[in-house]
C-alpha cells in the first residue's frame, strides 16, 4: 500500500475521530459536573445559622410514674452513639449561644449540625 492512499484514509478519518473524541470529552465533563453537584447537594446543605433545620427526633420510651401517669422517658427507642472531642474555645462559645437560642440540648444541636451538613439524609429510625 502506498503512502498516498494511507494519507487519504487518515485525512478522511481525522474529522470523524476528532468528533468522537470531542463527544467523549463532553460526556466525561458532564459526568464530572453531575458528580460534583451530587457531592455539593450532600454536604453543607444550608449550613448558614439562619438556614439550619432541626431534624426529626426519634420517639422516646414511655414510662409510668409513681402516680400512674405516662411520662416520656429520656431514653430514645433507637440506638444512639456517643461522640467525644474538643473544639476551639471560640467555637464552643458560639455553639453554646446558638444552642441556647434554639432551645436545644447539646445532642440535639450536634444532630442538627451534622444532619444539615450531610444533606439531611434519612435517619436510622426513618428507614
Amino acid at each position: 500500500m502506498s503512502e498516498q492512499p494511507e494519507r487519504g484514509l487518515v485525512a478522511a478519518l481525522e474529522p470523524v475521530l476528532e468528533k468522537m473524541v470531542e463527544n467523549r470529552f463532553k460526556e466525561i465533563h458532564k459526568r464530572i459536573e453531575d458528580l460534583t453537584a451530587q457531592i455539593e447537594s450532600r454536604r453543607g446543605v444550608g449550613l448558614q445559622q439562619d438556614n439550619l433545620k432541626i431534624p426529626p427526633r426519634p420517639k422516646r420510651a414511655i414510662t409510668i410514674s409513681k402516680k400512674g401517669e405516662q411520662i416520656e422517658s429520656r431514653e430514645f427507642l433507637v440506638k444512639r452513639k456517643t461522640l467525644q472531642g474538643t473544639v476551639d474555645a471560640a467555637l464552643y462559645k458560639l455553639f453554646g449561644e446558638d444552642r441556647a437560642a434554639r432551645g436545644l440540648g447539646v445532642s440535639a444541636m450536634i444532630d442538627t449540625i451534622l444532619w444539615n451538613y450531610y444533606g439531611r439524609p434519612k435517619l436510622s429510625f426513618e428507614e
